[in-house]
């Protein structure tokens, strides 16, 4: 049975369904006007009227349509200050991993702070994913000899190492540890 992307609609991550289509279109040897039609005809509602709005020959061209969906539906382009509140409050959410929630951060970084050049975002990143995880995880963290010099990859990776280690991230067993200290 043939696995079918799903249609994109405005809503959503842009970017995330542009890739899956990409990759249907990969995996089926889909290239220029063909590639064009397969991304297309996955849209609806207002992702359909980007498409729509195009010239004739921009229609024909994948990279031109996914440039005017990026353009329309982008949320950092769109709103700034939204990726920038959503960055604030963005926590890891059970039973997301350590490595995908680096991922995500960065990706609000860049479209919080666009002019920024990578070595900054990466720093600002990994304060907003020390940050985001539970606090027993922050401290462990914190407590790394290297943390400072430490990149957010390489701590998400360490995330995962303590969390596999037994540091599970919950304010119950936290608070239990404290009330036995005092």
């Amino acid at each position: 049975m043939e696995a079918k992307s799903k249609s994109y609609d405005g809503t959503g991550d842009v970017k995330v369904f542009l890739e899956k289509v990409s990759l249907s279109s990969a995996l089926k040897e889909y290239e220029g006007e063909k590639a064009a039609q397969n991304l297309a005809s996955r849209l609806e509602g207002r992702a359909f009227d980007v498409y729509m709005r195009l010239s004739a020959d921009d229609k024909k061209d994948v990279k031109k349509i996914e440039l005017e969906l990026l353009i329309e539906f982008e949320k950092g382009k769109q709103n700034r200050e939204a990726a920038i509140q959503e960055l604030n409050n963005r926590k890891q959410h059970q039973g997301e991993s350590a490595l995908t929630f680096a991922y995500k951060v960065l990706e609000l970084v860049k479209l919080s702070y666009p002019t920024f050049n990578e070595t900054t975002r990466k720093i600002i990143a990994k304060d907003y994913f020390v940050r985001g995880l539970h606090p027993e995880m922050q401290l462990a963290l914190k407590a790394l000899p290297t943390f400072e010099e430490t990149d957010i990859n390489k701590l998400a990776s360490e995330t995962t190492r303590l969390q596999l280690a037994g540091i599970s991230g919950t304010y119950q067993r936290m608070i239990l540890v404290i009330n036995i200290f005092y």
